[in-house]
């Protein structure tokens, strides 16, 4: 039976539910896609209460993106026409 998850416990028993679903060959509108979409929604409303995530200022994610690629401000300035425009940018704080 589906409920609302309350506890650390219940969470990670609805994760192994939803993983468990997910190793399944689930037709579309089935029983089966309709628990797992419960689930996936009752998961979800427990980590935004449990776990929230703050969105990061557009700073950052430039800064975070770059790392992913491996480059560097230096790089990012050569998408730049004025050198001092991503100096500028990257510089700007979160108000």
């Amino acid at each position: 039976m589906l409920k609302i998850i309350k506890t650390e416990e219940e969470y990670e028993l609805a994760l192994e539910k939803a993983y468990s679903l997910l190793q399944e060959d689930i037709v579309l509108g089935s029983d089966q896609a309709d628990e797992l979409e419960l689930i996936t929604l009752l998961i979800e409303h427990y980590e935004e209460a449990n776990y929230p995530i703050m969105p990061s200022s557009p700073i950052e994610a430039i800064k975070f993106r770059l790392d992913q690629l491996g480059k560097t401000q230096t790089e990012l300035s050569k998408m730049f026409v004025v050198r001092s425009g991503q100096s500028e940018i990257l510089s700007v704080s979160a108000n």
